[in-house]
């Protein structure tokens, strides 16, 4: 179960890291232009993010939670931080509350990578692998290359193949043979 977890949280920091990762400035193009950086405050946020995340893999699920509180109440929505306050409820066993999180995230950013891998592993703690599996196969659909989600999709689908076996078993063991 934490070796669970913790592949969940790894997997979601990864993620994270890629899309709030500094971008090393670009020399100008020829015709002038310049490249994009984000503005300072953006990059403020996005240390803010990495730092709560550090505290959330370390161990210290309050602090975290408290960053990512923080960086929410200055910037609402921001899906990285509401993302890692699911998480981080999940660690600290709320884990009804961090499907809430991660809802609320997909429900502004449906493709948000990060927290369809957060509300598969919030329906699987809860016991609910089907919408576990609807998660991950988006999620896996859109990070195609990404090797933790389809080893995560691979888990639940035996996870679910083992359950209607044993149903199938069970029913046969009963004399229903319309469900066996």
């Amino acid at each position: 179960m934490r070796s669970r977890l913790f592949r969940s949280l790894t997997l979601a920091a990864s993620l994270l890291a890629g899309a709030c990762a500094r971008r090393g400035p670009v020399p100008p193009s020829p015709e002038g232009f310049l490249y994009p950086a984000p503005p300072p405050g953006e990059l403020r946020q996005a240390e803010a993010i990495e730092k709560a995340w550090r505290a959330l893999l370390s161990g210290d699920t309050r602090k975290a939670e408290r960053s990512f509180r923080g960086i929410l109440g200055d910037h609402p929505g921001q899906p990285a931080a509401q993302t890692g306050l699911g998480y981080a409820q999940m660690k600290a066993g709320r884990v009804e509350l961090a499907g809430q999180a991660f809802a609320t995230v997909l429900e502004r950013h449906p493709e948000y990578v990060p927290a369809l891998a957060g509300a598969a592993a919030a329906a699987q703690r809860q016991g609910r692998p089907e919408p576990a599996l609807a998660f991950l196969r988006k999620a896996h659909a859109l990070a195609p290359g990404n090797l933790a989600l389809r080893r995560q999709v691979a888990e639940v689908r035996l996870q679910l193949t083992e359950r209607r076996v044993a149903a199938a078993a069970e029913a046969a063991a009963a004399g229903d043979t319309e469900r066996a």
